[in-house]
């Protein structure tokens, strides 16, 4: 019963004086220590007149009390075994592997936006990869662990390997993995895959150090390095993803009402970046868009493009290699590839046999079954089975022309009249190009 007592007062002094009913000797050592011994101890037994309590015996004793003020050392527990570093999961192991390579090697991490690098460590932007390694190999490689953050397939470039502790010239990782380990002790897990995103950067065509196809830029083959590391698909448009982080955050822009409206024109954008972009180019007149084989800006992936093909001779073509179909973007091709040769079709009718690449055209397919139109037109009584299709009637209420044409200026409601406009003024350039 004093147990549960003891237990139910929430107050120290209390317990304490309380326990001290049991024995006088117990008003001789501190209250902690009273109440530690009592609480853990089966109901009724008296710490100290207990005869298996041969801490509490000593410590009454006449030699050996101590001041009640002073709470005597805590009793030290064994180490605790460490777990066998071959117990760690495999991502820990690539982890580590990776610091390794970055600590020890002349391997360049980076960041891109499209076609421009930027450094991993201070994100100070470099036109030229060879500038780009030059300036990574003064910085101190310990921040870069806190720096990927989130990011377990950072983007490094393996131009340039070689081993810092000596004078090897090393040409590619598993050579390294087995010099660093072997030669200078560094401790490589050679069971773990590797979790980086590699590249040969070089100032002409790219190579894919995968599959070795060429590519004409690095937008390019970023793209098509998805192929190789396609881990995480939006179901909603198909596209992938390397890492679960960027498909989550693809996902929130499906789902954002939020309107990226332009102040100075009203026109409307599917992100902030794109609308920052509108402004700066549209209405600031700056060419913020740079090639990535010269120092040149433009003013609109159009003009960017045409310059390519003009100044350095590239094609803008990306042919189907299972089918004579040719793209003009890699991710058409990539979606191409993907609807008709790999045959991803996970979206089902329930009424018929059709499957569908995204879940968006199941839904319009469903409406030629139902008849629905469930998306009607709060400017008039028109109602349409598509949201899509709504959207665009909508237009035409409220004037917002949202495809101009960067040649002469004109806007358009419609990209479709947009393409139009281009072919009947503007036959020189190509229509399938982006416009601002």
């Amino acid at each position: 019963m004093l147990h549960r007592k003891l237990s139910a007062l929430h107050d120290k002094s209390s317990r304490f004086h309380a326990l001290a009913s049991l024995c006088p000797e117990i008003q001789k050592i501190s209250p902690e220590l009273a109440l530690q011994q009592y609480l853990g101890r089966p109901t009724g037994l008296c710490p100290l007149s207990h005869p298996k309590n041969a801490l509490f015996t000593a410590r009454s004793s006449p030699n050996l009390r101590t001041s009640s003020k002073k709470t005597p050392k805590a009793i030290k527990k064994p180490p605790i075994e460490k777990k066998n570093t071959y117990d760690r999961d495999l991502d820990c192991m690539s982890e580590e592997n990776l610091l390794t390579i970055i600590e020890y090697s002349y391997v360049c991490p980076f960041k891109n936006r499209r076609n421009n690098y930027y450094c991993f460590y201070c994100k100070d932007y470099y036109a030229k990869p060879e500038d780009l390694r030059a300036h990574t190999v003064s910085h101190d490689t310990k921040p870069f662990q806190l720096l990927m953050g989130y990011k377990k397939m950072p983007k490094i470039d393996i131009t340039r390997i070689d081993c810092r502790l000596c004078t090897t010239k090393i040409e590619d990782l598993g050579t390294f993995k087995q010099h660093i380990d072997q030669i200078h002790g560094k401790k490589i897990y050679f069971e773990a895959p590797d979790k980086m995103l590699l590249y040969k950067l070089t100032w002409n065509d790219l190579v894919c150090v995968m599959c070795s196809n060429v590519f004409e830029d690095f937008n390019a083959l970023n793209t098509h390095m998805v192929e190789h590391f396609s881990n995480f698909t939006c179901d909603m448009c198909g596209m992938c993803f390397l890492e679960k982080p960027r498909l989550d955050a693809h996902l929130k822009r499906h789902k954002d009402d939020e309107r990226h409206t332009c102040e100075v024109c009203g026109k409307v954008f599917k992100s902030n970046h794109y609308k920052d972009m509108h402004v700066d180019i549209v209405h600031k007149k700056k060419a913020i868009i740079r090639c990535p084989r010269c120092d040149e800006c433009f003013m609109s992936y159009a003009l960017k493009n045409r310059h390519l093909t003009e100044a350095h001779g590239q094609k803008r073509t990306y042919p189907c290699n299972l089918c004579d179909k040719i793209y003009n973007r890699q991710k058409t091709l990539t979606e191409h590839q993907r609807r008709n040769h790999q045959k991803v079709l996970k979206h089902q009718c329930e009424y018929c046999d059709q499957r569908f690449y995204l879940p968006s055209r199941l839904k319009e397919h469903m409406a030629t079954h139902t008849g629905e139109r469930n998306f009607r037109c709060e400017y008039c009584d028109k109602s349409y089975p598509r949201l899509k299709s709504l959207q665009y009637h909508i237009r035409t209420h409220t004037n917002d022309r949202r495809y101009r044409c960067h040649l002469c200026g004109q806007a358009f409601i419609q990209n479709a009249s947009l393409k139009s406009h281009i072919k009947s003024h503007h036959p020189e350039c190509d229509v399938e190009q982006c416009y601002f």
